[in-house]
């Protein structure tokens, strides 16, 4: 150790405690007394210090010079707070732990008439951690032995520091109890509803128009030979609600319905919607649209910041839109339990799974609830990457949507075990049981799938039968499935996907058809669009409600602040699902240029192609029994070397080689 000429006697006050009295020694004698050290905030300097008393041995580099005085290391969370108690003098550690000022003490500044001892401080928190680890493991710290060895080229243990012993005993060779030091678990930071619009609260109700259409209505009523008329109206954020009150008891509330196209015409609307009745209202029901200028936005943080989505009772709520009535709406996914939104392009329906995905990151932590999104446009879904909510990466990708579902499948299946292993029948009374033991509990995991529709094209029969299973059992694992589509036809949604799914959101749709086939009647084809939709969910009646609405430049907002203040852990990583693909047997996860010729069945189908003339895909895939993914890569690696030829649009493939050319091909493999 260096050797400082001394400027100025100084002392270090030790503070023991005997017999549960606090005595100052300034000798440093420890013989037989139990001493407790610890460290905390420094109060404001006494007396005694401004003498050279100090009880922070910081203070000894501002006396010197040279050096700044050391800065307390601030750490984001306190794990657990390390008192070091020592029996006896024999039992003083060389090296405490760093969150007390005691991996100073060891090298500190131990002074007599002549010689001044530096300590030893870390220039970094992390080179303080290393010292702390190497000490408890006995390691060497920057080619420096750290406990019964040399430091700094200084004997530390039952050799004299600064030519003195310390507390007049050696120090060293005894077991010392060390210290518990736990792994920091960063905490997770969640947004705040400042990153979120809000609405005024204000509304135009156009008192005006909806008196005139009120007067038209009871007109049309009146010459139409129907007793009946408006009683009242309300305003909805989209359309204006009259409510029609029959005078007569013998009045048939169907005879409204016939008149529908009359009061389109009169009133001038392109769409109206005429119920009959109102579920659980002694009213039937005429909705008239708003005019554009004055309809208002049900904004996603008006939803957040209510006092209903808070302290909601619901296992998974998500908000769904303001009705008719100005009532807010929320669902639980966890009753859905799987949902079908559907609607045309600009009618709202990417913006409402943006609202339930932003509405999850409010409600839950990663721990609680984990998405996953299949996104085949790549940018609808892209801006949530690194997200800390993520399973795992994003799908973006045909080669990583199988192995997704299959990895998903074989998920439900664990947890399936675990739950018959704890006695439980569903997720939630299985969360308990395991914090009841010490356990971490299992996640909700949400998949969302964006034009589910591209995904399946290409998707073998395993898949298919995958995603049924999914929808037929997964609800009690905690697990899933909201599925959404532009193309809402018959070709697209199969009979077993509308069997599975009977929560359905409807948006805007083209045809009388598409909206048969979402919700097996008319109306969704009455719709204004840009958010408006018919909820149909388990247990209500269907409603009519507008969607709430965020912008692309909150969720960017959102989710910047999420990946700057948390870190992304996934379950799964795409390599993995890669690795899990190939092991399954399922395909090989990957269009690598060798891959097809490496499968065990590439010479057969080779065989077969050229003897057979037949080099499509799909027959093939059925006849080996295969997925698509596998067979498309064998055809890859079978162009490549010149046996059949490119795909072009409207032809098939061509056989471009006999079999004795198949063989030499084969053999200079």
């Amino acid at each position: 150790m260096k050797q400082k000429p001394r400027k100025k006697k100084e002392y270090y006050i030790h503070q023991i405690v005997r017999e549960n009295e606090q005595v100052n020694n300034q000798n440093n004698d420890l013989s037989n007394v139990n001493i407790s050290i610890y460290s905390g905030k420094k109060n404001a300097p006494d007396y005694a210090e401004n003498v050279g008393y100090h009880l922070d041995p910081s203070h000894y580099d501002v006396l010197r010079g040279g050096k700044k005085a050391p800065q307390p290391v601030i750490q984001e969370e306190v794990v657990e707070e390390n008192i070091i108690k020592v029996n006896n003098q024999n039992d003083l550690p060389q090296i405490y732990n760093d969150d007390d000022y005691y991996s100073k003490l060891a090298e500190a500044y131990v002074e007599n008439n002549e010689t001044i001892v530096d300590d030893i401080i870390s220039e970094s928190e992390m080179e303080q951690q290393e010292i702390i680890e190497n000490v408890v493991n006995q390691k060497p710290v920057n080619n420096q032995l750290v406990g019964n060895q040399p430091v700094n080229n200084q004997p530390v243990g039952n050799q004299p520091v600064g030519n003195q012993p310390v507390g007049n005993q050696p120090v060293g060779n005894h077991p010392v109890s060390q210290p518990k030091i736990k792994t920091k678990k960063r905490k997770y930071v969640g947004p705040g509803l400042d990153l979120l619009a809000r609405g005024t609260g204000a509304t135009d109700k156009d008192i005006n128009i909806a008196e005139e259409q009120k007067n038209k209505i009871n007109e049309i009523l009146q010459e139409s030979g129907i007793k009946a008329h408006v009683a009242k109206y309300v305003f909805g954020p989209t359309v204006i609600m009259y409510l029609i009150e029959l005078e007569s008891l013998k009045e048939d509330v169907r005879s409204i319905k016939k008149i529908e196209d009359n009061l389109a015409m009169h009133l001038a609307c392109s769409n109206i919607r005429i119920l009959t009745p109102i579920p659980d209202m002694s009213y039937a029901g005429i909705e008239i649209p708003r005019p554009k200028e004055s309809r208002s936005t049900v904004y996603l943080g008006d939803m957040l910041a209510d006092r209903e989505f808070k302290n909601s009772k619901l296992a998974i709520p998500v908000p769904a839109g303001v009705n008719n009535f100005g009532e807010k709406k929320y669902i639980d996914i966890a009753e859905m339990p799987h949902g079908l939104c559907a609607g045309a392009t600009k009618s709202g329906k990417s913006v409402c799974l943006n609202a339930f995905i932003i509405s999850l990151i409010y409600h839950f932590t990663p721990s609680d609830v984990r998405l996953m999104l299949l996104d085949p446009k790549i940018v609808e879904f892209g801006k949530y990457a690194e997200m800390p909510h993520l399973a795992m990466p994003v799908i973006t990708e045909q080669a990583y949507f199988e192995p997704a579902v299959a990895w998903l499948t074989d998920e439900m299946e664990r947890r399936y075990r675990k739950l018959n292993k704890y006695g439980a029948v569903e997720l939630s009374e299985l969360n308990e049981e395991l914090v009841s033991r010490g356990e971490e509990k299992e996640p909700y995991i949400i998949m969302i799938m964006d034009e589910f529709n591209d995904w399946f094209i290409e998707a073998s029969n395993t898949t298919d039968a995958n995603i049924t299973r999914l929808m037929q059992k997964a609800r009690a694992a905690g697990i899933h499935i909201i599925l959404a589509t532009q193309r809402p036809s018959a070709d697209v949604i199969k009979g077993a996907i509308k069997a599975n799914i009977t929560t359905r959101l409807a948006f805007r749709v083209s045809s009388f058809a598409d909206s048969s086939v979402i919700l097996g009647q008319s109306a969704a084809e009455k719709l204004e669009g840009r958010g408006d939709m018919i909820l149909r969910f388990p247990g209500m009646s269907d409603i009519r409600l507008q969607g709430s609405f965020v912008s692309n430049k909150e969720i960017k907002s959102i989710v910047e602040f999420l990946t700057t203040n948390n870190e992304v852990d996934y379950i799964v990583t795409l390599e993995e699902l890669q690795q899990s693909s190939i092991s399954r047997g399922d395909g090989n996860g990957s269009s690598g240029v060798k891959m097809g010729r490496d499968d065990e069945y590439f010479k057969e189908v080779c065989y077969y192609v050229v003897r057979n003339q037949n080099a499509s895909v799909n027959q093939l895939q059925k006849i080996f029994g295969t997925n698509f993914n596998r067979m498309d890569n064998i055809f890859r690696d079978m162009q490549s070397l010149g046996i059949v030829s490119p795909t072009q649009p409207g032809t098939k493939r061509k056989v471009l080689v006999n079999e004795a050319e198949l063989e030499e091909i084969l053999n200079n493999i």
